[in-house]
């Protein structure tokens, strides 16, 4: 294998910050975390601002096109920077929207042709089946496009190990390829003294005793943002002091469906609306707990969980399908898809015990920290394209310290 601090890597995304959207930041910091392993790091990407904000690699913002007709030019940018390895992140639709959904698997066959070592980053396959016929020509060109890709690859980085296993299944020829990388929180972990944190909550209209609960990302019908306004409006209904801090893009959506609560439910609802990676890590110092259920159960994919889990905060999610229960078991609080009531005890057991709530938070930064660290990640995709680690961990992940019980229970 090759030294990691003599390669060269080239990594391919069609958006990058300041774009909206967690593969934006994803492909910063991974740009970013490979670069401070030393290697040199060439991130291709769509013309237009790029964020200065993410230092060490060289970004490239020429595609103007990500359909065919982009993919000599996106060559040419690519074999410029003469790669031991090409990273593409992927996700059908990304490229899908851009032109012929096929073009990314037939630059990398082209790739592979050419004799490049080549590791797609797959975090969504392609659509379920459906008998509306627009739907069901859709599916079956990406499946068509991910199984050229997969076959142009020297590996495959999927971010969550049921991908992995129904990939495997599906391309059993391909097993081998096959191999689950998690992704990491785009957000910055910065430090907020007690003093600073009680003036930012004041500001929130968060009173010193409530208990704020946050959610964090978009309404998506997969993110069951539903089932956390109601677990909310059950709990504040039933007495407990809680507020519901909203972090995310539709500040407009979101108070729009608590205006007609009665009384003053809603007022104890704040949405933040789109707001910095900075101001995200600042909004989840000032929460207590964090709601995060998803359709298909917490996974490896999920960047907002772990923003939260490197943040401290105890997480209450749903497990499902695509949930890695032998990993998360200890580290959040799960409860089955569905199950809205169990949801909401769940979520009652740690307003009524600041210590659980404490050492629940403590499990899941653990947990963070021991596994989805951004240099292991980092050095893990490395290491599929056949770059050589080296023999001692590197982490930058900054240390935090989740609250003290002591503050806990100085608030009950």
């Amino acid at each position: 294998m090759k030294k990691i601090d003599s390669a060269s890597v080239v990594l391919i995304c069609p958006h990058y910050i300041p774009d909206k959207g967690g593969l934006a930041g994803h492909t910063a910091v991974l740009g970013t975390e490979i670069a401070a392993l030393g290697v040199r790091t060439t991130v291709v990407t769509r013309p237009g601002p790029v964020a200065d904000t993410f230092p060490g690699a060289h970004i490239s913002p020429t595609i103007a096109h990500w359909s065919l007709r982009g993919m000599p030019a996106l060559y040419r940018q690519t074999v410029a920077a003469q790669p031991d390895v090409v990273l593409i992140q992927y996700v059908p639709y990304m490229y899908w929207r851009r032109g012929p959904g096929v073009s990314v698997s037939l630059f990398a066959l082209w790739l592979a042709f050419k004799g490049y070592r080549v590791v797609a980053i797959v975090h969504e396959a392609y659509i379920p089946w459906s008998k509306r016929p627009r739907l069901l020509a859709v599916g079956l060109v990406q499946r068509l496009a991910l199984c050229v890709l997969i076959v142009s690859c020297t590996r495959v980085a999927t971010s969550t190990s049921s991908l992995t296993r129904m990939l495997r299944r599906w391309l059993p020829f391909a097993q081998s390829k096959m191999h689950t990388v998690p992704v990491f929180s785009n957000i910055p972990l910065i430090e907020m003294s007690e003093p600073e944190r009680s003036a930012r909550r004041k500001r929130l209209s968060i009173e010193p005793d409530d208990v704020a609960l946050v959610y964090f990302g978009s309404q998506h019908e997969g993110k069951l943002f539903g089932m956390v306004l109601r677990a909310f409006r059950m709990l504040y209904t039933r007495g407990y002091p809680v507020v519901l801090l909203v972090i995310g893009q539709q500040k407009d959506a979101v108070l729009e469906r608590v205006k007609d609560w009665n009384g003053s439910i809603g007022q104890h609802v704040v949405a933040t609306g789109y707001c910095s990676d900075n101001d995200v890590s600042f909004y989840l110092r000032c929460g207590d707990i964090f709601l995060s259920p998803f359709l298909d159960g917490v996974s490896t994919r999920r960047g907002s969980v772990m923003a939260a889990l490197q943040h401290g905060l105890p997480v209450v999610t749903t497990v499902g399908p695509a949930t890695d229960r032998a990993l998360f078991a200890d580290a959040v609080a799960m409860t089955a898809i569905g199950d809205e009531e169990g949801y909401v005890r769940a979520v009652e057991d740690l307003l009524r015990d600041p210590l659980t709530r404490w050492a629940l938070g403590k499990r899941g930064h653990d947990l963070s920290e021991r596994a989805f660290s951004w240099p292991l990640i980092s050095k893990q995709l490395l290491q599929l394209g056949g770059l050589d680690r080296d023999e001692e961990p590197i982490t930058t992940v900054a240390p935090v310290t989740p609250r003290s019980p002591d503050k806990e229970l100085s608030r009950q």
